[in-house]
C-alpha cells in the first residue's frame, strides 16, 4: 500500500512539474512574441515536448516501482492519457490565457 501511495504521490510531484513547466514556457512565448508574432507556432511545440516528457515520466514511475506486476503496462498506458489530457487541457488555458485580449484593452 505505502508503494502505491509512493507512486501516486510522485507522479503528482511530475504533473505539477509539468504544470509548472507549461506556465513558464507560455510566459516565456508571451514575451518573446508578444507584439509582432503569433503566439500559437511558437508555443505549441514546446508545450507538445514539455505534456511528452512528462507523460513519459509519469508512465515511467509506475514501471520501475512495480517491474513484475501484471497490469504496468496498463497503468502506464493510463498515466500517459492522464498526462496527455490535463497537460493538454492546462496547455489550452494558457493560450487562451495569453491570447484572448483583457476587459480593460
Amino acid at each position: 500500500m505505502a508503494r502505491k501511495i509512493g507512486a501516486l504521490l510522485l507522479a503528482g510531484v511530475i504533473l505539477l512539474g509539468g504544470f509548472i513547466a507549461l506556465a513558464l514556457i507560455g510566459l516565456l512565448v508571451a514575451l518573446a512574441t508578444d507584439p509582432f508574432y503569433p503566439f500559437l507556432p511558437f508555443f505549441a511545440p514546446l508545450a507538445i515536448g514539455a505534456i511528452g516528457l512528462a507523460g513519459y515520466l509519469m508512465g515511467k514511475v509506475v514501471t520501475r516501482l512495480y517491474p513484475q506486476h501484471p497490469d504496468r503496462k496498463l497503468w502506464q498506458f493510463g498515466a500517459w492519457a492522464a498526462a496527455l489530457v490535463i497537460l493538454g487541457l492546462w496547455s489550452y488555458g494558457l493560450y487562451d490565457f495569453f491570447t484572448t485580449p483583457m476587459h480593460w484593452q
